[in-house]
C-alpha cells in the first residue's frame, strides 16, 4: 500500500529521480521499491499495517519473522483492512486455501465475473502442461 501526496510527487519530479536511479546503474534488487526509497530518503513513514495484510501474515512458518508481537498478528489477521495475496497460489487459484479466499469470490460476485470458479479439470491441464514443459527441459536441454 502506498499513500502518496501526488502534486508534490508531480512538483518534484519524483518519477524522473526514481527512473533515473533505476537507469544510472545504482539499484540492485527490489527495482520501484529501491528507487522510492532511495529518491525519497528519509520521507517515507508508515502506515497502519492493516492496509497490507499479506499471505504470510496467515502463514505459521513466516509468522516468526514478522515484526508483531501475537496479540498484534491476531489482530492483523482478524481484521485486516486490505488483504494482499502476496504467493503464487492467488485466490482465484483453484489450490487456494487462503482464509479470505470466500471473500475474495464473493467481491468477485459484485462484478460482471459473478459466478466464475476455478475449475479442477483447468487446474489440473495447467499442471500437466508444466510437467510436460519441465520433461521436455530435460530431455532436450
Amino acid at each position: 500500500m502506498l499513500l502518496l501526496n501526488l502534486p508534490a510527487w508531480r512538483d518534484e519530479d519524483i518519477t524522473g529521480a526514481a527512473v533515473a536511479y533505476l537507469t544510472d546503474g545504482r539499484h540492485q534488487f527490489l527495482v520501484d521499491q529501491e528507487a522510492i526509497n532511495a529518491v525519497l530518503p528519509g520521507r517515507i513513514g508508515e502506515i497502519d499495517p492493516r492496509w497490507n495484510v499479506q499471505t504470510e501474515h496467515f502463514a505459521p512458518p513466516h509468522q516468526a519473522t514478522l515484526p508483531f508481537d501475537e496479540a498484534q498478528l491476531a489482530e492483523l489477521i482478524k481484521d485486516p483492512w486490505i488483504v494482499h495475496f502476496t504467493t503464487a497460489v492467488k485466490a482465484w487459484s483453484y489450490e487456494c486455501t487462503h482464509p479470505f479466499r470466500d471473500e475474495w469470490f464473493a467481491r468477485l460476485d459484485q462484478t460482471p465475473y459473478r459466478g466464475w470458479r476455478p475449475s479442477r479439470a483447468a487446474y489440473v491441464a495447467d499442471e500437466a502442461r508444466g510437467i510436460a514443459k519441465r520433461v521436455k527441459k530435460r530431455v532436450t536441454g
